[in-house]
């Protein structure tokens, strides 16, 4: 079935329309990155980056990174703004900025993202690569190419606009969509999903 696409207005609408829920929205976001992420990094052996910036984004990134911890993977947490000490990767997750961004990314946080764009390992985006305008798909200034976006609540218009300009790259998205978070993975890999209030659970694949 189609799945719908929401602009940033819609989508804060939304999350005040659902009010407190139980688990928190965060929580709920912050779980199926941990889920996916798990799925993604297969190499116990090699650390995971999370990327937590000052927001929401941030805050998933946070708990996604306490319940890989939880399950024993090796995380290196870098929520200040600065370049974390390199390593082999096996998972990058990008929880540095989410919808809110309104500004061009520049000074230390651009070259983070210039560091992420060098990695070779999978690129875990929380709901939309950072740098990425939700509703247009410009590049604000530098933006992450992820491997993987999760993204949280409905799909948004900056999402179709990745996925055509990385028809020409190396990395190539392709999405999914589920009743609580779409995701955004290359094709044939499954992701997690989570209930939404009022959704049924339903998904459909694209190949880029």
């Amino acid at each position: 079935m189609p799945s719908p696409i929401y602009l940033t207005d819609e989508i804060r609408r939304i999350e005040q329309a659902a009010g407190e829920v139980d688990p928190p929205l965060m929580e709920r976001a912050g779980t199926a990155a941990a889920e996916l992420a798990a799925r993604l990094s297969s190499d116990r052996q090699k650390d995971i980056l999370v990327l937590a910036g000052p927001g929401n984004n941030g805050g998933d990134a946070r708990i996604a990174a306490t319940l890989l911890r939880d399950q024993y993977f090796r995380v290196t947490l870098a929520d200040a703004p600065e370049i974390p000490a390199d390593k082999p990767w096996a998972l990058v997750i990008d929880g540095l900025f989410g919808i809110g961004l309104a500004r061009d990314i520049d000074g230390t946080y651009a070259r983070i993202v210039d560091y992420v764009n060098r990695q070779s390992c999978p690129v875990l985006a929380l709901d939309i690569p950072s740098g990425l305008h939700s509703d247009t798909g410009r590049v604000m200034g530098r933006a992450v190419r992820a491997t993987h976006t999760i993204t949280f609540i409905g799909l948004k218009p900056g999402l179709s606009t990745l996925i055509s300009a990385c028809r020409r790259r190396t990395r190539r998205p392709g999405w999914h969509r589920a009743s609580f978070s779409a995701t955004c993975s290359s094709p044939g890999r499954a992701t997690s999903t989570r209930e939404w209030p009022g959704r049924s659970a339903s998904s459909a694949a694209r190949a880029a």
